[in-house]
């Protein structure tokens, strides 16, 4: 995301949040179940050079995908959360519980990743649709 931020930056995409905090609200309680998520969107909407650049703005929809990798990512720590705490409990049946959620968990993970694999290579197809960056000039003494 960082990457990917500053390349948008520096060809002049206006992106809502500097390139530090693109990867620093992941690590922020509360604002990272959702701040992420718009970071992912303003890439995937600055991707596109005809939009990023014609309009000024980042606007449209990003595509089912997109969402279905956050609501799984968010859904997979929930479940993991659930089972930690029923990890936590001596009975038998409540080991029996936990291990669902976490066989849940794990599951919902793997989905979230190959959801997000296809965000990081259609983010990566859109920016090799965009024409090359004119090389920097050095400056002369």
């Amino acid at each position: 995301m960082h990457r990917t931020h500053k390349d948008l930056k520096a060809r002049g995409v206006p992106l809502r949040w500097s390139s530090g905090w693109a990867v620093g609200y992941w690590f922020i309680p509360i604002l990272n179940l959702v701040r992420p998520k718009q970071v992912a969107d303003d890439l995937w909407r600055g991707s596109d050079a005809r939009t990023a650049t014609q309009t000024g703005s980042l606007e449209g929809s990003v595509p089912v995908f997109v969402n279905a990798w956050w609501a799984l990512f968010l859904a997979s720590g929930f479940a993991g959360r659930i089972a930690a705490q029923q990890y936590r409990k001596s009975s038998l049946s409540s080991l029996s519980s936990a291990t669902l959620w976490d066989l849940a968990s794990s599951a919902l993970s793997v989905g979230a990743a190959m959801l997000a694999i296809g965000l990081v290579y259609g983010i990566a197809m859109r920016q090799q649709r965009w024409p090359p960056a004119a090389p920097a000039v050095p400056l002369q003494a």
